[in-house]
């Protein structure tokens, strides 16, 4: 089945790559003229390592998850189910802070979600060098 309901409190969904929740879910919610704002989130899944994408190592990559907290972080990468979902958060002029999530627990460094990120990254955006803020220290990717 393509859909996954992540969350009830937060209505998240998992569709195709995309991660959709209403902002401004709570308490307020059955509130005459209520609105939610949709989040619409890309969700990647990258082999590292080989040119055969049934290859090589698989990891998920989000490229901004601004504002997303562990228990989503988490979630999203129990769903994408690789060893490894790099999360990114853009600070500006290429520097990022980077988690990873393993389907049971955060990860301090990933080398194969790192390489996928970038790659992700490039695709994207062009090449470039990439600072990258990671809980076992900087990384710089070129």
């Amino acid at each position: 089945m393509w859909l996954t309901l992540f969350q009830p409190a937060l209505h998240a969904v998992w569709a195709t790559g995309l991660l959709l929740r209403p902002r401004g879910c709570g308490l307020h919610s059955n509130s005459v003229g209520f609105r939610p704002r949709i989040m619409i989130m890309e969700i990647l899944r990258y082999a590292a390592f080989s040119a055969d994408p049934a290859g090589g190592n698989p990891a998920g990559v989000v490229l901004d998850a601004t504002g997303l907290g562990d228990t989503e972080m988490q979630r999203i990468a129990a769903e994408v189910g690789y060893s490894e979902t790099a999360f990114l958060v853009p600070g500006g002029d290429g520097h990022f802070t980077v988690r990873y999530f393993s389907p049971k627990a955060e990860v301090p460094f990933c080398g194969h979600a790192t390489i996928a990120s970038a790659a992700a990254y490039a695709e994207r955006h062009g090449p470039g060098v990439l600072h990258l803020e990671t809980r076992a220290g900087l990384v710089e990717v070129s």
